[in-house]
């Protein structure tokens, strides 16, 4: 199903180590996408895990926009101590801005998206975002953010920069609207997230998903 909506990229976060990480290869492999976790490495080094790769680049229409994968750290207790004795979670701040670099300097993009399966926080009052997503968007370079992990709602920006996160268990759709002038110079970032739990289904069934379940 994944495969046939054209998925891109996906973060790890604690259920891929939950129900086993040897199955991301045949996951990824299966879905037609690769996994993102620019800051799992090898327990004791700084090198990158086999079944995960930092970034992706995605060119659309001549714009190049890089993809950073990043788990939060809080994965290391929020499954079991076995399933994460060989890895690492590096500082999430650290890895973003040295992946950035990368991304601007080497591939040249033109703009750099963070997809975080880390959590983010907005005040239903203030509709201020804290959270570890929040700290990711503070990175000088990061144009926005898709988060996860913590189950809540959340769309707005810090500091000017989009944070989305859509809920769990697709109970919800997280949207950028990405705008770029003829130049592919980054004009704007819009966030919104869509709720579907509680509305009445009024999408036409999609034949291919359905046979595809």
């Amino acid at each position: 199903m994944l495969k046939d909506m054209g998925l891109e990229a996906s973060a790890i976060g604690n259920h891929e180590f939950d129900w086993g990480i040897d199955n991301v290869n045949a996951w990824s492999k299966e879905g037609g996408f690769p996994f993102l976790a620019a800051n799992i490495v090898k327990k004791g080094t700084e090198e990158n895990v086999s079944y995960a790769q930092p970034y992706k680049v995605v060119e659309r229409n001549g714009v190049k926009i890089g993809l950073i994968g990043i788990s939060t750290p809080e994965t290391a207790t929020s499954t079991l101590s076995e399933n994460v004795k060989d890895v690492e979670f590096l500082d999430p701040v650290k890895t973003v801005t040295k992946y950035n670099k990368i991304l601007r300097e080497t591939e040249k993009v033109d703009a750099v998206v963070v997809i975080a399966h880390a959590g983010a926080y907005q005040d239903s009052n203030t509709k201020v975002i804290t959270g570890e997503a929040a700290d990711i968007a503070r990175v000088e370079g990061v144009d926005a953010v898709a988060a996860g992990h913590n189950h809540a709602v959340v769309s707005g920006k810090v500091d000017g920069v989009p944070v989305v996160e859509a809920g769990y268990n697709g109970r919800g759709l997280a949207k950028l609207r990405f705008t770029f002038d003829g130049n592919n110079k980054l004009l704007n970032v819009e966030p919104s997230v869509e709720v579907f739990q509680g509305i009445e289904a009024t999408l036409p069934v999609d034949e291919d998903v359905l046979n595809g379940v």
